[in-house]
């Protein structure tokens, strides 16, 4: 028998923005934070930076297009809230909040940026790694503590 889709679905106020958003009932770690407030604390606007800038990213073009379009939107909408006098702290937020809610209902730039994100997370990880291995490495090769150096 199929249970009916209110029953395995929990609401759950979100800590950040105090909406409301569906949690399953059956996840043993269940997110404090709805989708878009997760984004703006992971800095997706990095990520969408990023998936804009480099061609090394893995974005179809037209991904790309529908990314830049809704960044063009989302600037105008700024320009437009700063010029109507609005404080820009303020503008910005709820610019990046909408944009936030736009990716997040779409599955496929989700995905995208999702990934970019985390990408980005083990790109930064490994530059601090390589960075403390080679302050290691010149340390080591400053003392002469190598075996062989006499």
């Amino acid at each position: 028998m199929v249970t009916p889709l209110n029953r395995i679905w929990h609401t759950k106020k979100c800590t950040e923005c105090m909406s409301d958003f569906p949690v399953h009932k059956d996840w043993q770690t269940q997110p404090s934070q709805c989708g878009p407030c997760r984004l703006i604390a992971q800095k997706y606007v990095d990520a969408v930076e990023y998936l804009l800038k480099e061609s090394a990213s893995n974005a179809s073009r037209e991904t790309r297009q529908a990314l830049l379009e809704l960044v063009q939107e989302a600037g105008a909408i700024y320009q437009k809230k700063k010029l109507d006098g609005e404080d820009p702290r303020r503008a910005w937020h709820s610019v990046e909040r909408k944009l936030a809610h736009t990716i997040w209902s779409d599955k496929n730039l989700r995905k995208l940026v999702l990934l970019t994100i985390k990408e980005l997370k083990f790109q930064a990880r490994g530059d601090a790694r390589a960075d403390k291995r080679n302050q290691n490495r010149s340390a080591r090769l400053l003392n002469g503590t190598r075996r062989w150096s006499g």
